[in-house]
Formats: C-alpha cells, structure tokens, sequence
C-alpha cells in the first residue's frame, strides 16, 4: 500500500519517500528540548531526529548509551559518597 498514515512532522521523511517504516524507528518521538538540558542529552536526541535514517541510533544503540550512562552516574555517585564519607571522619 502507498498511503501514509499519521501526522507530519512525527512521520519518519524516509516513509515520506515511499520507504518502509523501520522496525524500531526513534524518529517519531520528538519532546521538547528543556533549557538546561545536558548536553549530550540534547545532542543524542538531535540524532533520533536526524533526516538520514543511517544516522539515527537504533534501540540497541541507545540501550548502550543508556547503560554507559547510567555507570558514569553510579561511578560519580559513588566518589561523592565516599568524599563525603572520608570528610566527615575528618570531622
């Protein structure tokens, strides 16, 4: 069937040139960038959203930032904790 269904701006431009929809297509969800946004938040999300579909991480890819992420932030959560821990026994 040639006939797109949904709304522009949220439909991957691939489809528009009567590509198919991929199987786990990130294009579509396009929240609003918040001031004050990380950085490499805002830049991943500008890759969801890119117009060559090549250049958009697929679920798996961003499941790997994601986990990446999530270690850096346990690693920093954890000198934190042991910083404050060495400088209260200082006390």
């Amino acid at each position: 069937e040639d006939t797109v269904y949904g709304i522009l701006p949220y439909i991957a431009p691939e489809v528009l040139h009567g590509k198919p929809y991929t199987k786990a297509d990130i294009y579509s969800i396009r929240p609003k960038i918040i001031e004050g946004t990380m950085s490499k938040y805002v830049e991943l999300m500008k890759r969801c959203w890119d117009n060559n579909l090549q250049k958009r991480p697929t679920a798996n890819t961003l499941k790997k930032i994601y986990y990446k992420w999530n270690e850096e932030y346990l690693f920093e959560e954890i000198k934190k904790r042991e910083y404050l821990f060495r400088v209260i026994n200082i006390i």
